[in-house]
């Protein structure tokens, strides 16, 4: 009985860890510096959530931050500096990340996805609890409207110093969702 106990306590400890820390996450993402580095990695850092509904976003009709999450749970990547290799899912992926640039200066980056043949992404840029842009892309869209003419599918985000950017990423495609993120420097990229 006494062994029971001890492990049924070690189980729940673990599981109340897991709970706090999860709702950290969901609340406070982790923080990638930006510096002068040519290009970033972005997958070790990324939270990752399903959405089967299809419908959760992290903004409300005012483009203000939520801060209720109510049946989306984002977590870490398992792997670290793995790329995201999710097969094949009628679900909606979400990743968020929070840059900041810790630069004098105002700096401009391209973020990366690396697999030209996901259907449908949408790029939110999040700041001071307001939403600050929305890009789309994708395999469906047109070349011509990307905002960034490249085989992959790349967006311009603009850091200004020492201001945290909430980086959002949804995610919807029929084909493996396979999600490597990179952050460059443009003059770098090309």
């Amino acid at each position: 009985m006494n062994r029971t106990l001890q492990l049924l306590t070690t189980c729940l400890a673990g599981l109340l860890l897991v709970c706090t820390q999860a709702a950290a996450w969901a609340t406070d993402p982790p923080e990638l510096r930006i510096e002068g580095e040519a290009r970033y990695d972005l997958v070790p850092h990324l939270l990752h959530a399903e959405d089967p509904s299809g419908t959760w976003w992290p903004y409300d009709d005012e483009e203000r931050l939520r801060t209720d999450l109510p049946g989306l749970l984002f977590s870490p990547l398992s792997g670290p500096g793995s790329t995201p290799r999710l097969g094949f899912s009628d679900e909606v992926q979400w990743f968020h990340i929070r840059l900041r640039h810790v630069g004098a200066s105002p700096v401009r980056r391209w973020l990366v996805v690396g697999n030209p043949h996901l259907d449908h992404i949408d790029l939110l840029l999040g700041s001071q609890g307001r939403l600050r842009a929305h890009d789309r892309g994708g395999d469906l869209l047109p070349f011509d409207h990307r905002a960034i003419p490249h085989r992959q599918h790349v967006f311009p985000i603009d850091l200004l110093p020492d201001r945290p950017v909430d980086l959002y990423l949804r995610v919807r495609s029929d084909s493996s969702l396979e999600i490597p993120l990179d952050l460059w420097r443009p003059e770098s990229l090309i």
